[in-house]
């Protein structure tokens, strides 16, 4: 991993921005990773004149990566500006991503959120389920944190289909970091009848089985805590959250009840969670059918030679 990937993050000189800017540096000083920041120029239908008037959006790019420039004095930076309507501002940089083989984005939270976490709809929740490549949402105020305090990285598991990819990269990350490796797997708590009957303790042995083969499988070469703990998922790990400097999660199952519920588990802990929240996709997605049409819609320039 060292050396070779590529990490973007997602800049418009808010605070929130500054935020992703800032994590995706840290992240990149500790992989020993090339930064690069992309500036992504909404046309909206209110404001006809930014997606007509090419000086204007030349004038914009050049503020943005004048101010991210700022935010980190001395350090490399690669530029990337990029154009395309709300609606598919995350296919686009979702497909940026693809063609130029980007390892990490990161985006900031939106501060309309609650606790300026992501907004249902948010262009950073749609991302974090199209990106064929891990996605962080940095929590509001991150940058006025003391980065990676705590020494503990968590992930949240649920078996090989679901997590093994996350479950690799938030490996790596706390060998980088020397820090332990709390793997947290949920469960709901048993419910009278049907539902709390054999069927579910079946899933309950299969969920703790999982997480003892996991914590076996890094044990030698980190510092490894297992929790397995009842309550509402999402909950139980932004609860987590507060005592872990980054939290990941896969993103994909291997049905589509599987990937619905990751996809609600995401969704309420990059909302909720108080900490960095990495969502890693179980593999490397086939680029979509219709990527022609977000191409008309978006524009993007490459990095200044």
């Amino acid at each position: 991993m060292m050396g070779t990937e590529r990490i973007l993050a997602g800049f418009d000189g808010s605070d929130e921005s500054r935020d992703a800017l800032h994590l995706a540096s840290v992240l990149a000083q500790i992989k020993g990773s090339r930064l690069e920041v992309v500036a992504v120029l909404l046309h909206h239908p209110l404001e006809p004149r930014l997606a007509a008037d090419p000086d204007d959006a030349a004038a914009y790019f050049d503020w943005a990566f004048s101010e991210a420039r700022n935010e980190l004095p001395g350090i490399p930076i690669s530029r990337w500006d990029l154009q395309a309507s709300a609606i598919s501002a995350a296919r686009a940089l979702s497909d940026l991503a693809v063609d130029e083989d980007i390892d990490l984005i990161v985006v900031g939270s939106t501060h309309r959120g609650p606790w300026g976490r992501v907004m249902p709809g948010s262009v950073g929740e749609r991302l974090v389920h199209a990106a064929p490549c891990p996605v962080a949402i940095t929590p509001r105020g991150f940058v006025d944190r003391e980065y990676f305090r705590l020494g503990v990285v968590g992930i949240a598991y649920y078996g090989p289909e679901e997590s093994e990819s996350a479950l690799q990269w938030t490996q790596d990350l706390a060998v980088e970091l020397d820090a332990k490796l709390r793997i947290i797997t949920t469960v709901n708590r048993p419910s009278p009848g049907w539902l709390g009957g054999p069927r579910a303790g079946s899933l309950r042995a299969q969920l703790r089985g999982a997480l003892e083969s996991a914590a076996a499988s890094v044990g030698s070469v980190l510092e490894v805590e297992p929790v397995f703990e009842e309550g509402e998922s999402a909950a139980v790990l932004a609860t987590h959250g507060a005592e872990l400097d980054l939290l990941a999660l896969g993103s994909r199952g291997n049905s589509l009840v599987r990937r619905t519920w990751l996809r609600g588990v995401s969704a309420g802990v990059t909302r909720a969670a108080p900490c960095p929240v990495v969502v890693v996709p179980s593999g490397i997605a086939p680029r979509a059918d219709g990527s022609a049409d977000v191409a008309a819609s978006a524009a993007r320039s490459p990095p200044p030679a």
